[in-house]
């Protein structure tokens, strides 16, 4: 084989035809591989599907009716950490994410029926809602931008398919409440009471760490970057 190495191995002769598989045995054999191989490969993305699922929640956005997490801080000097995709939005529009602080106590708001079972006056009022709003959040109305509320992260403006890890820092604990909602542009809007769709449709997750495990992953990412 080239090396330096002495081998002392001789020269095979004839293989005699009584000791060849036969040619079924070959092919079952070939056929179980596959098998075997086609199902590790479905139980590892079954595995990815569950783990997915399991640490993503996925939301519906509909008009007039944005997705808010209200995420409680304690300590100051804690990391709120996302990471999100855009699965669906509509063609006449854009998924928009920003980041809203406050001292007063928001309770968690829960999930808004779907407008295909709204009353009509349901309907008529979230389409008037809808281009003309004085409320900030869905949760919690009564807040006010400069009196009580405060924006943190300027919205950001996301299409079908973009997708966004990000962080803040929380310089002082209270109420940080993640919004996404559906930016129709103003030339496409309408008075429309056909609410029955969703505009845009979400996969997110987030974390709230401490400013010691937050010392941490960034001191590990350093690691492996150098």
């Amino acid at each position: 084989m080239g090396g330096t190495c002495s081998c002392i191995a001789p020269e095979g002769g004839h293989i005699p035809k009584s000791l060849y598989k036969p040619v079924e045995e070959v092919r079952v054999l070939n056929f179980n591989s596959l098998q075997k191989t086609i199902y590790d490969l479905w139980s590892q993305t079954v595995i990815e599907d569950d783990v997915l699922k399991s640490t993503y929640q996925s939301a519906n956005i509909y008009k007039g009716t944005p997705h808010e997490v209200v995420v409680r801080v304690t300590t100051e000097g804690c990391v709120l950490t996302w990471d999100f995709d855009i699965l669906k939005v509509s063609l006449i529009g854009e998924c928009e994410f920003l980041i809203y602080y406050t001292e007063k106590q928001v309770e968690a708001n829960t999930t808004p029926n779907s407008p295909s079972v709204l009353t009509s006056v349901e309907r008529v009022t979230a389409a008037i809602g809808n281009t003309v709003t004085n409320s900030a959040l869905l949760c919690d109305p009564k807040l006010t931008i400069g009196v009580n509320l405060k924006l943190e992260e300027k919205p950001v403006q996301f299409t079908e398919g973009d997708s966004m890890q990000g962080s803040h820092y929380c310089p002082q604990a209270g109420f940080y409440i993640l919004q996404w909602r559906h930016l129709e542009s103003v030339q496409n809007q309408s008075f429309d009471f056909s609410l029955s769709g969703h505009k845009c449709k979400i996969m997110y997750y987030h974390e709230l760490l401490d400013s010691l495990d937050f010392r941490q992953v960034n001191d590990s990412t350093k690691f492996y970057l150098i």
